[in-house]
């Protein structure tokens, strides 16, 4: 069965293609990720600017031919995120069903997390307890569970993109901007301490999302992207630290030309190595694993859970 998941984030569009037979891990036929910027701004006003709103609607017809191209049979298209504030949602997502076809569903910060974690622990194929962040660009998820199953999850407001809109002023970025990105966050998990995640101290913690994918793509050096070398590589809170001390004293342009394998994040990429490297301390953990496989990677699988029940 060929089936598609699009994923519709604060920062990115993802599409997703693959093979799925019971039993086995999806075989990926075709995947891309195009930079569409689509919850800058959303945090202040609350509104999806028209520029971004361009570039969404150009990358979802793009994915909507290749998947006729590939004769999908069935698809799953999610919004996350920045986007669940956004006031235009509603006439913008039927603007993409005017365009695509595509219908694209707002899910809750609880199903993100339940979705991420599915796919963390499939694609790493773990069992056992483990704690799954999801880092994005409007905000992060923290699920704990086992197997394939999220026991429990909590959101928090620290997405990438929304604490560089509030706090990252300029590159390079001085120290007094960090540290008070650095109190913003803490102040922010302080706040929301279920008991729960005094548990992640003794269990594998496994981070998901483009921050990580990114700080790994730094830590090896690569030019490119290199999925099989990414997946399920160890940050360390060192490397983490490492990161910020040398991302914040870059220019734009200097950030831009160090990631050249995805230049489109460096303005985001600061505060996301921030964001990591403040729930390693908080959480007393020294590293993470790194998921190659995001959001979409859990939609494929829970596409067909859901049409194998049919």
């Amino acid at each position: 069965m060929r089936l598609s998941a699009i994923d519709l984030g604060s920062n990115s569009a993802i599409l997703l293609i693959a093979d799925v037979e019971a039993g086995k891990p999806p075989v990926i036929i075709d995947e891309d990720l195009v930079t569409t910027c689509l919850g800058k701004g959303v945090g202040k006003n609350g509104v999806i600017a028209p520029k971004a709103q361009g570039a969404a609607l150009s990358a979802l017809t793009d994915f909507s031919q290749r998947m006729d191209a590939n004769k999908v049979e069935a698809t799953l298209a999610l919004a996350t995120g920045l986007l669940t504030n956004a006031k235009n949602w509603p006439s913008f997502s039927e603007k993409i069903y005017t365009k695509t076809g595509l219908k694209v569903s707002l899910i809750s910060s609880k199903q993100e997390a339940e979705l991420s974690f599915l796919s963390a622990t499939c694609s790493l194929g773990l069992s056992g307890e483990v704690a799954v962040l999801d880092i994005g660009a409007g905000t992060v998820q923290l699920s704990i569970g086992e197997s394939s199953c999220a026991r429990e999850s909590i959101s928090f407001p620290l997405g990438s993109l929304r604490l560089t809109e509030q706090f990252i002023l300029g590159a390079p970025t001085g120290d007094a901007e960090i540290v008070r990105l650095r109190e913003s966050i803490r102040q922010e998990l302080t706040g929301n301490r279920p008991a729960w995640l005094a548990e992640i101290a003794n269990i594998p913690l496994i981070v998901v999302g483009g921050t990580a994918v990114a700080l790994s793509a730094l830590k090896l050096g690569l030019d490119k992207y290199d999925r099989e070398a990414i997946q399920g590589t160890e940050l360390t809170a060192e490397d983490i630290v490492s990161a910020v001390n040398r991302l914040s004293t870059l220019s734009r342009q200097s950030r831009k030309k160090l990631m050249s394998f995805e230049p489109e994040r460096a303005p985001i990429i600061l505060a996301g190595a921030v964001v990591l490297a403040e729930f390693l301390r908080h959480l007393g953990k020294e590293s993470v694993q790194v998921c190659w496989w995001g959001l979409s990677y859990g939609m494929i699988i829970r596409l067909a859970e859901i049409l194998a029940e049919e």
